[in-house]
């Protein structure tokens, strides 16, 4: 039995130590520093081309877009910092970690949970922006077109804020200290009072109920609006207008590869690309929520654990995305980030949509 100062107080090395929680810590141990790696050198390069595509005339899509690479660049690198080193502690047996159930053992996870919760927010206004942008021919709300700096800063970074907060500052929900290994977790069980319980329900409904049910209508609205605009273009106009418009604002895909794709070709690919970023949503959401709802009707030692795995899993599913943003710009990406853009490799991105379609 050794001892260290921490959180001010004198604390007990307890080297005895939960076997679920030695084994997850050294499953984090081995991965988070991959993960840290790749996510941040993927935020960075994707981020990077993003500026240097939209850099003149950025839209609301494009700065939205930014802005989640940003967030997750900042979530990927956050947790490692938080977490790496409490799951280090672990393995060693230099356990607990925080003394006590303090402001700045809830801020471990809670802010971890923030920066999760502002990608949630920017992946549903992508979705919603999109859908203006192309199933409604670009009429976005006047404050969105000429305030989208600070509607990003509002809806993005402060509303999730004012979600997760409380229960981190300790007045309104509610952070469990788990005395095994001296970290403080979300404890989202049914156990707690009305008043707790009644954060637990708004929690869930604003983050991933409203978060998954608004990406998945909206996408499916803007296949289905596509469609019908698609069909109401005449024979005369049609292969030029769709060419610019979906093309441009859907497929990222070089106009003179456009022509050579039939009706069905186009309805096939577009279908593919929704269905790639809805699946990379729920790739990012679920994980950590189902963690979270496993733990609120059976809170034990492995639901803990749970939401560690969840945050892990969202990491891989935030690289995932960076991924999939490089293979859809794949022929054009190291190019822009090497030289940026010139009239021979111009980039067809968000912020090139023809906001008007003849129909």
């Amino acid at each position: 039995m050794s001892s260290i100062r921490n959180d001010s107080q004198l604390v007990k090395w307890n080297h005895t130590v939960d076997p679920v929680a030695q084994g997850i810590a050294i499953s984090a141990i081995l991965i988070l520093p991959a993960l840290a790696i790749i996510g941040t050198i993927g935020s960075t390069l994707v981020g990077t081309h993003v500026i240097r595509t939209t850099w003149k005339k950025p839209l609301i899509v494009d700065r939205l877009i930014l802005n989640l690479f940003v967030a997750n660049g900042i979530f990927i690198t956050s947790s490692f910092v938080s977490l790496f080193p409490a799951m280090l502690n672990i393995y060693l047996g230099r356990v607990p970690i925080h003394s006590s159930n303090t402001i700045w053992c809830r801020l471990r996870f809670g802010w971890i949970i923030y920066i999760w919760v502002v990608s949630a927010y920017t992946m549903l206004s992508v979705s919603l922006t999109r859908y203006f942008v192309i199933a409604k021919s670009n009429q976005l709300p006047s404050v969105f077109k000429n305030h989208p700096n600070l509607c990003i800063l509002i809806f993005n970074w402060i509303l999730p804020l004012i979600v997760v907060f409380p229960p981190v500052a300790g007045f309104w929900g509610c952070f469990n200290y788990w005395e095994v290994t001296g970290l403080c977790y979300p404890d989202f069980t049914y156990r707690k009072n009305i008043y707790q319980i009644t954060y637990i329900i708004i929690y869930f409904l604003l983050v991933p109920i409203l978060c998954l049910c608004t990406i998945s209508i909206s996408y499916r609205l803007i296949l289905h609006e596509t469609r019908e605009k698609r069909r109401k273009i005449d024979e005369h106009t049609r292969e030029h207008a769709v060419r610019s418009y979906i093309v441009a604002n859907v497929f990222n895909t070089p106009d003179e590869e456009f022509i050579h794709f039939s009706r069905e070709k186009h309805e096939k690919l577009l279908s593919k690309h929704l269905v790639h970023i809805f699946i990379t949503c729920l790739c990012t959401m679920i994980p950590m929520n189902i963690a979270l709802v496993i733990h609120f009707f059976c809170a034990s030692s492995a639901s803990r654990q749970l939401i560690i795995i969840g945050i892990i899993l969202a990491h891989i599913a935030d690289i995932t995305n960076q991924f999939c943003y490089y293979l859809r710009n794949r022929d054009h990406f190291f190019t822009v980030l090497a030289t940026g853009i010139t009239k021979s490799n111009k980039v067809t991105c968000e912020s090139d949509i023809k906001p008007s379609l003849e129909t």
